[in-house]
Formats: structure tokens, C-alpha cells, sequence
């Protein structure tokens, strides 16, 4: 996503910011140190940024004298403490650091201009329009108009930056101080008071900042990073990161360009990075003193932790900091937001009021609020706050992007439509929008199907094919979701006139990958085949081709997944906490583990690495391992069935209504389950320590374990080991013959001495090992192919069941069982298989061409013609499909 690129113009215009750290915001002047955020998590691993070459030689240059070269270093970001040595250079350095709290910025030894910039990033706006009053230059002006916005002055606002219009009349301006100055003041003027020609308007300021670079100084970082304002404003993140790389390699510690970065990877999900780049800002402000941190590298965290949806690590942070800079507006937008999407409305209205009085009209804190609650999926609540901004701040695109985005997430089509032309009129170059616009009128062309609680679209063609199939799949998933059996969530889905298609949940089939990410994100790339938004279910057609992220899957496992997101989500009024919902939805899969998971799951367990229930949710979005994100959804699910096992599967439900209700995590395990949050992972510990011996992960109390049987018959210090003899391991299948880890070992060692192939001789061995550790797939892939090698189809049944119920990306082993059950007369379940196979595959003829086969042999007409009708629209170049059917047809007719 790139939510991200939104907003560095609006928090300038209309928050009053001078440097537009973290995309914009003004500040308080503080009244304290930094908030300490704890001790540093990550220091900054990111490789330092190189002096592009011109620059380093321009720093060497024989002929430049030392005062010079010190004015140079600094205005690139490459000082020395030795080059600090009075306010205005060291008042200079800190507005490239971003360092609010450095005391030359308040010092009349300082220029004024210096002074005046950081009055206004501060939020002095009154203090900052005296001491600017004299100033005549371009920069002056815009920061003028700046502070005039923020106190809610707009038209003395758009009046103070008349000076700009005239110097664009005048020409090419003939600095670069001035062309900077002339894209930031008329960005702010179209904010203000919107531009007469939109494209022609933002054409121009790029075509200017171009020439400004090419011909009036190709080395000023000021200049590229007005284009990366320009281009993030316009969505173009990929061009804008272009951009930041060039300021960088003219000022690495340019915190503005960092902070934009920072920004970006919040709006990402990339919490790591966020972590990394916040560092970095703390280690350049720390000019002098190192226990300094950056307000912005703060403000980096609290976006990202808002973004996650994790609104009390956001407050833990923002908290603080509106202590220590209680007029930056920054932090009280986000503070609102975060209290919005932490569901605390006492805590929302009091400070949104308290920002309405620092900035009157502002439509930041709103904007912030709306974008929270539709990452929250409060839609409502999001577009009634939205509306609001767009209401404020008529001539910003901002909040009609957010409201046209937030109903393409909410099933809204015709608002959506309406939202996201207004925004393109306002914005034609932001490219999330394009392609959002471009889905949603793409989606009126779309067929539609409709059941009893779905209402299923998809692109006319041969996806109708497989949208056809999905209906009855879809109302026995609804059945089994929604229904009391099996640890069904027993909730019945609101239906009213009302609700966006009257509640119905419209699964949307989308072509293709980059279709699918567009309707999900606005953006043509995510790492996903479906995903739920709340009223819509949005995935990606199953086939595979170039443009597909995974090929065929088992779509209907997938989609339930989602669905149960969608029901219970509905139930609890979308306040799960992050792990619980998607416990839900793993736990009605209904599906087994597979080998990996278990594998995880047992290395946590034994090592003291399960997490707790703060970790859990943080794994999520802020995995500090490759397999954090594995383990969050494997452990929730594992959570979830403890729960249902020891308290009955009405208790997860009734913790769905406590949150519902606004209970927290603590009170609503207290009220359902009797217990605190530590009790009940100790619970779960213990209760997972014997589910690890059940799946044979961990032999039973009192027999040793396979290190412990090998330290025994090394015969040499405790903790030694060396490998078994073939005396070893069989005495030790002697004494222990039901152990997971030995049978385990003796199969290893029977494979190698094999090349990796089973034999005979190994069958009772791999049968011992599969009864002993019931998880393992390779027990069963082992004897199936034995059995089928030897002829024993019937045997080998069982093994192909339990590893086709694993398999969610290949049709070959429903298809071979379909084919096994048919060579054994057993029809039924052939078909049954059958259909698994087109149901993974369904665009794959092959599988098709079989059901239809056992469709035939089961005098299934019906079916049979459904296949061959399929087959038809898949491959309407082959005419035996036709020559198909009218064999059918005629076959049907005679009654044979």
C-alpha cells in the first residue's frame, strides 16, 4: 500500500510546517527533553548513504579556503563538531537533523530566518509572523503562509504568498532558494485555495524544479526533495524513492528525506524498517549530547504502530511526546487517531478539541482520525471523519482518496465511484487513485451471480466458469461458518436494506494478480491471493500464467478463511485482538497442519519460544524473525483450540461479544475464561506439552529422549554425543519400541542405506512410525508409494487421503486417488476426489476431462455436461469438446 504518499502537502498547509519531517506537521515549542522511548531496540542497520562524487570533490577543491569548505560540509551534511562553532551554523545543522531541541534555534545570535523556520515547525505561528514580518525573500513568504494556515487565516494565507505568483509571471526563477521556495508555496496555494488546471499546475512545477537542477546548481538536495514532495503527494512512490536517493547521496542526513522514508515503510507494514530509520533520525540529532532522541523518529514509530492496528504501542509513544511538544501538531493529529482506532471516545474528543483550538479548521486531525478507523474497518465512523476533512479542506485531494478507497473496501461502488472522481479532478496524477478509479469502473461491467447470502462478480468470459461453481460451495461454507456445529461461530449475519447489498458479502474474482492487489490496496502488488476487507472478499482467480502469484489453490479453503474473518469480525464489531481473529479463521479451515507448522510450533514450545499475548499480535506486523508471522497464526490457532477444548466452543465466542462490547483483553478472559492473561498461557503450555507427546513431537514422561539415549551409550562426558551404531538404534527399538524419535532415526537410516527409496522390508518400521508420530507426512508418502509399487491400491488409500487433505496448491493427488477409487469400482468418491481436483485446478482441462469421465460413468449427465460446457469456454479452440458434448447429449437421450 501506499497510504504512505499521502498527505506531506496537507500536514504543511494546513498544520503550518516548515520542515516537512514525517511528510508535515507542525510542532509545539517543547516543553521537555524528547519522550524516552526505552532503551534503543535496533540500532540503525542501515548502510550509511555515500557523498555522491561531485559533492567530495567540490569539498577537496584546492582553490575553495577553509571558511568555505566548512560552509560547504555543512550545507551537505558532512560537518565536523569543529565546524559548529556559532549559533547560525549549528542553528543551520540542526534544521537538516530535524533537532527541535537545539538551543541555537532560540538564540538571537541565530538568523532570523533560521529562527523563523523552526518557529514554525514548533507551532509558534504568532511569534514566528513578528519575527518574519521584515523578511522579503520567496522563503519567507511561503513560511508566512504557513503559519497563517495553521491558525486558521487561509485567505491572509493565500494573500502572503501573492509574491510567489508574481516571481512565477517573472520567469524561471534565478536561484535555487527561489525555485524551492516556488514549488512549496504554490503546492501550499493549491491546498488552500485549489489550482485552475490540476495537471497542468503539477506538470509545471516538475518541469521547473528540472530546470532549476539542470542549470542553477545540479548539486542543491533542496531541490530533489521538493520533486520527491510533488511526486509522494501525487502517489509516485517509486519515482519520489528515486528522488529521496538523490538527496541523500547530497546530504546523508537530510531527516526530512530519512522521515519521508520512515513514513513510507510504516505505510507498508514494514515495521523493521520504520524501527531502522527511526534509529537513524535519533542518531542524527544527537549533535552534542547522546542521549538525544528525534521527535520524528518517534513519530515514525507511532505511524507504524498505528498502522498495525496496535493503537496502544502507538499511544504509549505519542503520549509522551504531546507532553514534551504540546502544540506539535503531528503528534496531536496522530494521538487522535490513535485514540479513535483504540476505541477511547472520551479520549478522542478531548483532544480533538484541543487541536481545534490550536489549528481552527484544520482537517488534519480528522483526516488522521478517518484513515485509523478505515484501518480499523470502522467504515462509517472513517467516511462521517473523511467527509468532515474533505469539508475543511475543499481544494485537498487527501481525504477524497481516503473516503473513494475506504468504500472500494467497503462494497460502496457508486460512493466509491463518486469519492474517487472528485479526487482525480483534484489530483489526476496520484497513481493509487488511477487505479483504484479504474477498478471500480472496471467493476460495473462485471457479471453477477447471487445466492442467498453471497452476491459473487466476475469479469465476463471464462471466469464465470468458475464463479458458476463457487455458489453451493459457498452457501455450505456459510452453513458451516455461521452455524453452531463443529465450533461454528453461531452468528447470524446482519441483513437489512440498509447494509452495502443488503448485508450480503460479495466475493469479488478477479482476473489476475495485479487486478486482485488493485482492488485490495489501490496498488498493483501484494503477497496474497485473497483477503478480506469486511462486506467484500476479494481473491484471485486460481490459474496459473505470468500474472498469477501462486497458480492454482484451493480457493474454497482460502475464502473460508476469509469468510470467518468477515463473520467474525461482524460479531465482535471488528475489535479482535490481531491474533484471535486469525485463530478463527485458521481453526475453521478445516484442515490439518501441515508438517512445517507442527515443526514450528514444537521448536517454540521446547525452546521457551512461544509467544505471549502482547508478542503474539506484534508478530504479526512487527516479526522480529523470518518465522514470527508463521508462528503468530500457528500458535493462535493452536490458543484457540485449547480454548475450545478446555472451556467449550461456546467460550471463543463469547469472548467475540466481550470485545465486541469494548472489554478488553484481560477483562474478557477474566469474565469467560476465569483466568488472567498469565495463567492462561501457562495453562496452554502445559496443555501444549502433552499435545506435543500426542503428535509423537516429544516422547512420554518418563522414557528419555533420544539425546539422552545417545549421551547413555556414548560412554563419555555428560552432554557428549556420537552417532549411533547399528547396535544402538536397534536396542533402542527394542526397549522403547513405540518412540517417535528412534523409529524416526531408524527410518532415516533405512532411506539412506536405500538411496532414499522405501523397500519392503520397511514397511512394519514405517507403519510403527507413522502410528507413533501421527503429524509426519513421510511415513505415509513412503508406504504409498509401496503399496501402490506392489499393487495394493486399497492399501495405499489412506496414505494419499491424509497427504492430499495437506495439499493446497496441486491437483495430482486428488486426481490420483480419483483415478485409484475408480480402477477399485468406487464411484463416489472418485467424483468426490474429482471435484477436489477442479476445484484446486479449475482451469486446468486435464482435471476437468476426468470429471467429466467419471461424471459419464456414473450416469451423472448433468455433470457430465457442466464439465464439457467448461471445457468448451476454457478452450474454445478445440473442437473435440463440442464433438464431446453431442456425444453426451445423444448418450443422454437414448437413456444407455
Amino acid at each position: 500500500m501506499d497510504r504512505g504518499t499521502q498527505g506531506w502537502r496537507i500536514h504543511r498547509a494546513r498544520a503550518g510546517v516548515a520542515i516537512a519531517l514525517l511528510g508535515v506537521m507542525s510542532h509545539g515549542v517543547p516543553a521537555a527533553p524528547p519522550p524516552d522511548r526505552g532503551p534503543d531496540p535496533l540500532k540503525s542497520e542501515l548502510p550509511a548513504p555515500e557523498l555522491a562524487g561531485a559533492v567530495t570533490a567540490l569539498l577537496n577543491a584546492d582553490y575553495l579556503t577553509a571558511e568555505e569548505k566548512r560552509d560547504l560540509r555543512l550545507r551537505h551534511g558532512a560537518w565536523t563538531p569543529a565546524d559548529l562553532g556559532t549559533p547560525a551554523r549549528r542553528a543551520q545543522a540542526a534544521l537538516i537533523v530535524g533537532d527541535v531541541d537545539e538551543p541555537a534555534l532560540k538564540d538571537p545570535a541565530s538568523p532570523p530566518m533560521a529562527r523563523g523556520e523552526w518557529l514554525v515547525t514548533v507551532g509558534e505561528y504568532e511569534a514566528a509572523l513578528s519575527l518574519l514580518a521584515a523578511e522579503t525573500s520567496l522563503r519567507a513568504g511561503v513560511l508566512r503562509a504557513e503559519a497563517l494556515a495553521g491558525l486558521g487565516r487561509v485567505e491572509e494565507a493565500v494573500g502572503a504568498l501573492a509574491p510567489i505568483e508574481g516571481a512565477v509571471r517573472a520567469g524561471d526563477p534565478a536561484s535555487a532558494d527561489d525555485a524551492v521556495a516556488i514549488a512549496q508555496g504554490l503546492a501550499l496555494r493549491f491546498d488552500l485555495a485549489g489550482a485552475g488546471d490540476a495537471a497542468g499546475d503539477f506538470k509545471f512545477l516538475m518541469s521547473m524544479l528540472g530546470r532549476a537542477r539542470e542549470r542553477l546548481d545540479p548539486l542543491d538536495w533542496r531541490i530533489p526533495l521538493a520533486e520527491a514532495r510533488l511526486l509522494l503527494s501525487r502517489g509516485n512512490a517509486p519515482e519520489a524513492g528515486e528522488a529521496i536517493e538523490r538527496v541523500l547521496s547530497l546530504n546523508p542526513r537530510c531527516a526530512e528525506a530519512w522521515s519521508i522514508m520512515g513514513r513510507l515503510a510504516a505505510a507498508n507494514f514494514d515495521a523493521a524498517r520504520a524501527e531502522q530509520i527511526a534509529a537513524r533520525l535519533d542518531e542524527l540529532v544527537r549533535l552534542t549530547e547522546d542521549a538525544r532522541r528525534s521527535v520524528w523518529g518517534t513519530l515514525v514509530l507511532a505511524q507504524s504502530r498505528l498502522r498495525v492496528i496496535d493503537a496502544d504501542g502507538a499511544l504509549e509513544l505519542l503520549g509522551p511526546a504531546a507532553d514534551a511538544y504540546p502544540r506539535l501538531r503531528a503528534v496531536l493529529a496522530l494521538r487522535v487517531a490513535a485514540a479513535h482506532a483504540g476505541f477511547r471516545p472520551d479520549d478522542a474528543a478531548r483532544w480533538s478539541a484541543e487541536f481545534d483550538a490550536l489549528s481552527p479548521g484544520s482537517p488534519l486531525a480528522v483526516l488522521e482520525a478517518g484513515k485509523a478507523l478505515s484501518d480499523r474497518r470502522q467504515y462509517d465512523a472513517a467516511a462521517s471523519l473523511l467527509g468532515e476533512a474533505a469539508r475543511r479542506a475543499p481544494f485537498l485531494p487527501e481525504p477524497w482518496i481516503e473516503l473513494g478507497l475506504l468504500e472500494v473496501q467497503s462494497g460502496r461502488d457508486a460512493l466509491a465511484l463518486r469519492a474517487l472522481e472528485k479526487a482525480a479532478a483534484l489530483d489526476p496524477f496520484n497513481i493509487r487513485v488511477a487505479n483504484s478509479l479504474t477498478l471500480v469502473r472496471e467493476l460495473t461491467a462485471y457479471a453477477q451471480l447471487e445466492t442467498p447470502n453471497f452476491i459473487v462478480r466476475h469479469r465476463p468470459g471464462v471466469d464465470e466458469v468458475l464463479a458458476r461453481e463457487m455458489l453451493a460451495d459457498l452457501e455450505a461454507m456459510h452453513a458451516r461458518v455461521t452455524g453452531a456445529d463443529r465450533d461454528g461461530l453461531d452468528y447470524a449475519m446482519p441483513r437489512s436494506a440498509d447494509l452495502p447489498n443488503g448485508g450480503k458479502t460479495v466475493i469479488e474474482l478477479m482476473p489476475d494478480h495485479r487486478w486482485f492487489s488493485v482492488r485490495i490496496t489501490g496498488m498493483p502488488r501484494v503477497h496474497t491471493v485473497a483477503a478480506s476487507t469486511g462486506p467484500v472478499i476479494a481473491m484471485e482467480a486460481p490459474r496459473s500464467g505470468p500474472n498469477h502469484l501462486l497458480g492454482p489453490y484451493d480457493w474454497l479453503r482460502v475464502v473460508r478463511h476469509e469468510y470467518v474473518h468477515t463473520v467474525s469480525l461482524s460479531r465482535s464489531k471488528n475489535r479482535l485482538p490481531h491474533w484471535f481473529t486469525e485463530a478463527a479463521a485458521v481453526h475453521l479451515e478445516d484442515a490439518p497442519r501441515d508438517w512445517n507448522t507442527v515443526q514450528l510450533l514444537a521448536r517454540a514450545h521446547d525452546t521457551g519460544g512461544l509467544f505471549d499475548l502482547d508478542r503474539i499480535n506484534l508478530a504479526f506486523v512487527r516479526p522480529r524473525t523470518p518465522t514470527d508471522r508463521a508462528q503468530a497464526y500457528a500458535q493462535g490457532a493452536w490458543m484457540y483450540a485449547f480454548i475450545v477444548q478446555t472451556w467449550g466452543p461456546a467460550a471463543p465466542l463469547s469472548l467475540m461479544d466481550r470485545y465486541g462490547a469494548g472489554d478488553t483483553e484481560a477483562r474478557a478472559f477474566q469474565g469467560v475464561l476465569g483466568v488472567g492473561r498469565d495463567e492462561f498461557l501457562d495453562r496452554f503450555t502445559t496443555w501444549a506439552g502433552a499435545q506435543m507427546v500426542a503428535w509423537g513431537m516429544r516422547p512420554g514422561a518418563g522414557t528419555p529422549t533420544l539425546t539422552e539415549l545417545m549421551e547413555k551409550d556414548s560412554g563419555g562426558p555428560a552432554g557428549e554425543t556420537r552417532a549411533p551404531t547399528p547396535e544402538n538404534l536397534q536396542r533402542w527399538l527394542a526397549d522403547h519400541p513405540d518412540h517417535p524419535e528412534v523409529l524416526a532415526l531408524a527410518v532415516k537410516e533405512g532411506l539412506a542405506a536405500n538411496a532414499g527409496e522405501p523397500n519392503e522390508s520397511m514397511a512394519g518400521l514405517l507403519e510403527r512410525y507413522a502410528r507413533a508420530r501421527p503429524v509426519d507426512p513421510l511415513p505415509h508418502r513412503m508406504l504409498a508409494r509401496l503399496h501402490l509399487d506392489g499393487g495394493r491400491t486399497a492399501a495405499a488409500l489412506p496414505h494419499l487421503e491424509y497427504l492430499d487433505a495437506r495439499e493446497q496448491n496441486s491437483p495430482a493427488l486428488a486426481l490420483e486417488l480419483s483415478r485409484r477409487y475408480a480402477a477399485l469400482g468406487r464411484w463416489d468418491q472418485s467424483w468426490e476426489k474429482a471435484l477436489r481436483a477442479v476445484r484446486v485446478a479449475p482451469y486446468e482441462a486435464g482435471g476437468r476431462e476426468w470429471a467429466a469421465t467419471v461424471a459419464i460413468k456414473r450416469r451423472d449427465w448433468d455433470a457430465a455436461e457442466w464439465q464439457i460446457r467448461a471445457l468448451i469456454r476454457l478452450e474454445p479452440g478445440r473442437a473435440v469438446h463440442a464433438q464431446r458434448l453431442e456425444a453426451l447429449l445423444r448418450l443422454r437421450e437414448s437413456g444407455k
